[in-house]
């Protein structure tokens, strides 16, 4: 059995401009072990029983906290990445613990 390797993302021109990042994480059921890893890692582990798989979309830009605008509560990056972490936390127990930076990969405002 293959062994997923932990791959950090590099960040596109693109993945700049849409303001996010897809990562990918898989978690070996037996163990608990959560890796993160790239999208053709992710495509091998997608359909093995042995793995839980998430991918997750990551801010990376944009204002840091939240603010009311306008009378309107607008998510500060910080909010954005713990929500999007607690969601998928449901999914892959454990993605709380390997992600405890939501300012990972932020490139600015």
């Amino acid at each position: 059995m293959q062994t997923p390797i932990d791959t950090r993302p590099r960040i596109t021109n693109e993945e700049i401009r849409n303001k996010f990042v897809t990562r990918y994480f898989v978690q070996l059921i037996s163990t608990k072990k959560i890796y993160e890893v790239d999208k053709v890692q992710y495509d091998f582990f997608v359909n093995n029983s042995y793995y839980i798989v998430v991918e997750l979309p990551w801010s990376i830009m944009g204002n840091i906290n939240t603010e009311i605008i306008n009378g309107q509560l607008q998510l500060g990056l910080i909010d954005k990445n713990y929500k999007v972490v607690e969601y998928y936390n449901t999914k892959m127990p454990g993605l709380i613990r390997k992600l405890r930076n939501p300012l990972e990969y932020f490139v600015g405002t």
